[in-house]
């Protein structure tokens, strides 16, 4: 039986493991519509609104899915990503079971996607997804899925080098874990900034780069440059509570 240590620090891997969305390309002006609603929901979630605007916005973007005329896969994708953001939402809000039901409808919404059919966002997206399970469920499924986490975002990757999200979740899993569970903040800054470099990070996923290294140089004692690469993050979403905590901490 693993000891409690372990469990704590599978745990912290998986809470850590949770960034971004959005990254694959779609069929030009098909979905325009569908991206407006599900920014508009992103946004939200990362500024950390009330959950009554959450839900209402969950809402939006399902009507804007629905009437949108895309191809199924499409579809699919799109549904994982607004699954994913009330799911957070929910969960920002200690509402875990409702969290639960959003992730792993989001899951759901790829299973028509096969091994050796499926596109990068695809893997990304169960990347992201298996993350935040691993937090919210038991032991069990932590040791059934935990190391999908990364191999799922490695594959994404190994499909489409330019998935800012996916590269992302590589690097925060060398920024937020202890040495003991593979955490290297130094290691994790050169990744956040390859990801950076790409030019293809979206918002979120900057919001995730820069307070990824900002988390990373507060660990490593740098306050200064904590400082400056978390108020670059505050500067996208300055509702975000996580990160004006973290901030907040470095006044102190």
């Amino acid at each position: 039986m693993p000891s409690t240590v372990t469990r704590r620090g599978l745990l912290v891997f998986a809470f850590v493991l949770s960034t971004s969305l959005l990254g694959s390309a779609e069929p030009a002006g098909a979905q325009t519509a569908v991206r407006r609603a599900y920014e508009t929901l992103r946004d939200a979630v990362y500024d950390s609104e009330a959950l009554s605007r959450l839900q209402a916005l969950y809402r939006d973007a399902l009507h804007e899915l629905e009437d949108a005329v895309i191809p199924a896969n499409d579809r699919g994708i799109w549904r994982s990503r607004i699954e994913y953001l009330m799911a957070r939402g929910f969960q920002a809000c200690g509402e875990k079971q409702k969290a639960v039901v959003h992730f792993e409808d989001g899951l759901t919404a790829l299973e028509m996607f096969g091994a050796d059919e499926a596109p990068s966002e695809v893997w990304r997206m169960r990347s992201e997804c298996i993350s935040q399970l691993c937090l919210l469920k038991g032991l069990g499924y932590i040791l059934a899925n935990g190391t999908k986490v990364v191999a799922y975002a490695e594959k994404a990757l190994a499909l489409d080098s330019m998935n800012a999200a996916a590269r992302v979740i590589v690097a925060a899993s060398k920024v937020y874990p202890p040495p003991v569970f593979g955490g290297n903040p130094v290691r994790g800054i050169e990744l956040m900034k390859e990801a950076l470099a790409l030019g293809t990070a979206e918002r979120d996923d900057l919001f995730n780069i820069y307070s990824g290294i900002g988390l990373a140089h507060a660990k490593l004692k740098d306050t200064e440059e904590a400082r400056y690469w978390l108020g670059k993050a505050l500067e996208l979403y300055p509702g975000n509570v996580y990160v004006r905590t973290e901030f907040g901490k470095l006044e102190n």
